[in-house]
């Protein structure tokens, strides 16, 4: 039996949670010495201990056995089998600090889940030299940084999921090595530049999540290729196997072959995909005008707003970043940002900027007239009516025509919200 079947076997084992515990203690985490554990080799108990100290594990939800016993096998999180780690989960843990470059002296490490914790820090290029690595979760943290292309060495990928973190920079060409890679998951970062062709090699994708991005320019005709993405209404919500929603991505207009049949494929695997694809538009002394591709949302910039030329840039969201409390959300939510020819932001303008939002019907939530568009204070950390940014802002109605205007002096995150009715029932004494 070769050694990948040892590891995949190894796997199932630990996942059922059917492997049997060894013994062996030491005296306390004070005393703990890699040199008296024999279980694994000291270097992968090294890499253990760096992933201890950098994240604060004394300080992590569960670390039971963690430098108490010689016995790795029983530390939680970790799985053992054949004397070697193939398994680290320690998913929603409380760590915090940052991901060891050590990890990658763990050589037959086949799945690591680090998701959902307040990790920092870039990702480790380490991380691409442990050939039996098949799942990668480092999700929901804080990582920034670019992807390392390094992790284009781990060919036996079957998970890739870097999603909500920090991460900048472009998606590198290396992505295509992923030759066996089911779930790529690359959403709600900061991720900018064009979609790579190489994507399009990656034919054995379920799921590729774009979503939520920077990225911009001529989607690639090699996505046709991934013919094995899940088809809306098949798995996991609405847009199932591809999400390229809150981008600037378009297909040429006057789009000859091999642009037609992406147009054909993009119909059947994300068919929303244009309504949220986002704009960008340089506005000068003179004023413009800015209308989302929908045309449910438009600004108008008054000549003399801004005092050189600004690119304005509006990227629709399919839903609110942040919990919306109590208030409901009423189908429209987006990012508007503004930056002068030096690529700084532009946040005060020296006339307001009117935005005026169309809905319909179902969108209403409760009394029409209590509509109301939200902007999110990343320092407050609360959603604030819009109408506050400008001294004196008022709202304009029209409530037949399903319309409200407002003006705007800041720019951020915005939702379109409504106030729920309540209905209080009678209390009956008797």
């Amino acid at each position: 039996m070769n050694r990948l079947v040892y590891i995949t076997i190894a796997v199932i084992f630990i996942l059922s949670g059917s492997i049997p515990v060894l013994a062996g203690q030491a005296n306390s985490e004070t005393d703990f010495a890699c040199s008296d554990v024999t279980e694994i080799p000291q270097l992968e108990c090294e890499a253990l201990l760096a992933l201890y100290n950098s994240t604060n594990g004394a300080g992590w939800t569960n670390h039971t056995n963690w430098l108490v016993t010689n016995t790795p096998s029983d530390w939680y999180g970790v799985g053992v089998y054949y004397k070697r780690v193939i398994t680290i989960n320690l998913q929603s843990n409380r760590m915090i600090g940052s991901i060891p470059a050590e990890l990658g002296n763990i050589s037959d490490l086949a799945s690591l889940s680090l998701g959902c914790n307040k990790l920092s820090g870039g990702i480790p290029p380490e991380l691409g030299n442990p050939p039996f690595l098949y799942t990668i979760d480092i999700s929901q943290n804080q990582l920034t940084g670019s992807i390392p292309p390094e992790l284009g060495n781990n060919t036996m990928l079957r998970t890739l999921d870097l999603s909500s973190n920090l991460l900048s920079g472009n998606i590198s060409e290396e992505i295509g090595n992923f030759n066996d890679l089911r779930y790529l998951f690359l959403n709600n970062n900061q991720l900018t530049g064009i979609i790579p062709a190489e994507l399009g090699y990656l034919i054995n994708l379920n799921i590729l999540w774009l979503n939520d991005k920077q990225l911009y320019g001529d989607i690639p005709p090699t996505l046709v290729n991934l013919i094995n993405l899940f088809d809306p209404g098949n798995y996991m919500g609405k847009y199932d196997g591809l999400n390229l929603d809150s981008n600037l991505l378009n297909v040429p207009p006057n789009y000859p072959d091999p642009w037609v049949p992406l147009q054909v494929f993009l119909s059947q695997k994300d068919p929303d995909w244009q309504l949220y694809q986002g704009i960008q538009q340089e506005i000068g002394i003179g004023g413009g005008e800015l209308t989302s591709v929908d045309g449910k949302t438009d600004f108008v910039i008054p000549a003399g707003a801004v005092i050189t030329d600004t690119t304005f840039t509006f990227i629709p969201l399919p839903a609110p970043r942040h919990p919306a409390g109590w208030r409901a959300f009423a189908n429209n939510s987006f990012d508007l940002s503004a930056e002068d020819g030096s690529g700084n932001p532009v946040t005060s303008f020296s006339l307001p900027i009117s935005v005026t939002l169309s809905y319909m019907d179902p969108d209403i939530v409760g009394p029409e007239d209590a509509l109301g568009l939200y902007f999110w204070g990343d320092a407050s950390i609360i959603w604030t009516d819009a109408v506050t940014t400008c001294p004196g802002g008022a709202y304009t109605r029209n409530l037949v025509g399903n319309t409200l205007a407002l003006p705007l002096c800041h720019l951020t995150e915005f939702g379109l919200f409504g106030n729920p009715l309540h209905i209080f029932l009678p209390v009956i004494r008797r």
